[in-house]
């Protein structure tokens, strides 16, 4: 299988992954209403807090792996290695403040506090 049919066919499943995803929750709000999926959501919370910092770890943390398991596949360059080794910390810093302001709802809280003041 080529690189390029390989990133075809994710992109493809995972388009498909997303319209499930759609079409369930739609199924789910014409059923039982908006508010089960909100409660479902909420009582999901913890779960997707620990899948989120299983992401973060394995991507952070396994960094070095990846690069030199692509590295070692001639997927990339040595001087890509050493390019890639580098953004590491900028990633993890970056990924971080997403989480924060976005899952954590510190965006929202400064809007609201920016409206409240003004």
């Amino acid at each position: 299988m080529t690189r390029r049919s390989l990133r075809n066919n994710l992109f493809w499943a995972t388009a498909i992954g997303l319209v499930m995803i759609a079409m369930l929750m739609a199924l789910v709000v014409s059923l039982w209403g908006l508010e089960t999926l909100n409660r479902g959501v909420e009582q999901l919370k913890p779960m997707f807090l620990v899948w989120r910092t299983l992401v973060f770890v394995t991507l952070i943390g396994g960094w070095p792996v990846w690069i030199s398991a692509a590295l070692d596949r001639h997927w990339i360059t040595p001087e890509k290695s050493i390019e890639l080794s580098a953004f590491r910390w900028p990633f993890a810093i970056w990924l971080l403040l997403l989480e924060g302001l976005l899952n954590q709802g510190l965006l929202l809280k400064l809007v609201n506090l920016i409206v409240e003041i003004s």
